[in-house]
């Protein structure tokens, strides 16, 4: 039986925004309703308020709010805007009484201010807004610190409805459905070499999901998680593997095995892997860069609902041809090890 896949592209998004938006386009439109929503929950009046479009993705997109306080426009919120199956939006909801648990237990993520689903399958959030930078550079430093923010997240206790496993039956699925894509042989054999087929000493908790540079904001030396929306009770192994496909490549493509050590090092500094997390380390790297891969290539390739130039500058490592070199190199790495 044919799966028909939800639309849930890698694309991440971002919450804050540090240019101005270009001349305006069908996209950069707000909602009719969205400001006088925003200004009923923060106390604004909808007159003085300007917005930008930040960043946008194939179901919601995110802008910058600004008031003209005192004839000086200041940003005041971030507002995101979901349009979203009703089944995909039931799935978000929890993220955000996460995102306020984690507020409690002293954990820095942007406050949310307010949300509410609409009629329409959509669902506003807005959140305060947080100046900041992504980080540019994945030094030593930088990825020190995800590590050890990653590893005090994975420590919270903290209850998340949704529930994820290995994508090993989605990977298949995708598989049936992109027999043209050049690396399907590839595929194929890692799949016929990872056996997860004995029950393994993987560790479950709340796991954010989407761990890159995109979802990470440095304020004043401190360190934000960004965007929850795939946050979920998971295995942590899901976490950190996922996470080395934004963070042990370089901006080529290619493997880097020292970020991989680096980021290894200082989370082990928290929390020690099992065994079995160690030993089936870059197998999980592998089944999360398939399923990628194999993702991307359906929307842009195999249905073509989604355009190819979405994939530009900062998207630009998680373009098909990108996350396919990824594979190759990432092979080619392992092979050389044995």
């Amino acid at each position: 039986m044919k799966i028909i896949f939800k639309i849930k592209l890698f694309i991440i998004t971002a919450f804050i925004i540090f240019t101005n938006a270009n001349a305006a386009t069908a996209k950069d439109i707000i909602e009719p309703g969205a400001i006088e929503w925003l200004c009923s929950k923060i106390k604004c009046n909808p007159s003085s308020i300007s917005y930008s479009l930040a960043e946008w993705g194939v179901d919601n997109k995110v802008y910058l709010i600004k008031d003209s306080l005192e004839n000086k426009l200041r940003p005041i919120a971030v507002l995101k805007i979901y349009s979203k199956s009703a089944e995909m939006l039931d799935r978000i909801q929890p993220s955000i009484k996460t995102v306020a648990e984690l507020l409690n237990q002293n954990f820095l993520v942007p406050k949310i201010l307010a949300y509410s689903r609409q009629e329409d399958n959509k669902l506003y959030v807005a959140m305060k807004f947080i100046e900041g930078k992504h980080p540019t550079t994945l030094d030593a430093e930088n990825l020190r610190r995800i590590a050890v923010e990653t590893a005090l997240l994975h420590s919270k206790s903290l209850i998340n409805t949704s529930k994820k496993s290995l994508p090993t039956i989605k990977i298949q699925n995708l598989l049936d459905s992109c027999t043209t894509i050049k690396e399907f042989d590839m595929i194929q054999k890692i799949l016929q070499e990872i056996n997860f087929s004995q029950k393994l000493d993987f560790p479950m908790g709340f796991i954010h999901g989407d761990i890159s540079p995109s979802n990470i904001l440095i304020s004043n030396n401190k360190f934000y998680f960004l965007d929850f929306d795939h946050s979920a009770n998971g295995y942590f192994i899901s976490d950190i593997a996922r996470a080395q496909i934004f963070l042990a490549f370089d901006d080529n493509c290619n493997f880097i095995p020292q970020n991989v050590g680096i980021f290894l090092q200082n989370y082990e500094d928290i929390r020690k892997l099992t065994n079995d997390e160690k030993r089936y380390f870059f197998d999980v790297i592998r089944l999360f860069l398939i399923e990628m891969t194999l993702e991307t290539y359906y929307y842009v390739k195999v249905l073509a609902t989604v355009d190819e130039s979405i994939f530009q500058e900062k998207r630009k490592t998680q373009s098909y041809n990108c996350l396919s070199q990824k594979l190759k190199s990432l092979e080619g790495y392992l092979k050389n090890k044995i």
